[in-house]
């Protein structure tokens, strides 16, 4: 989700903003239509340069870096039955 939001919204997000998305992409699949909702990008990605956004540290703990498409595939699954687009 971090990555998906600063390749298509520009949002350099740590992992805790990342999972509130995710969360809020998952609670509003459960809302009536025309409900709002709302969530705090807590983190900025900057603490999280060294590890979390390190491309190199991330595949060195035998992980795979995400890449673009994997991403929209996943958004796409988790806001199937919601509106799509953050507010601004």
């Amino acid at each position: 989700m971090a990555h998906y939001l600063m390749q298509r919204e520009g949002l350099f997000v740590g992992s805790s903003s990342a999972m509130n998305v995710v969360a809020t992409l998952k609670y509003a699949r459960e809302m009536p239509p025309g409900s709002t909702l709302v969530t705090v990008l807590c983190d900025s990605g900057q603490r999280h340069v060294t590890r979390f956004w390190s491309r190199e540290f991330i595949e060195g703990q035998d992980l795979r870096w995400p890449a673009f498409e994997e991403a929209e595939a996943q958004v796409a699954g988790f806001a199937t039955g919601c509106d799509r687009g953050v507010a601004g």
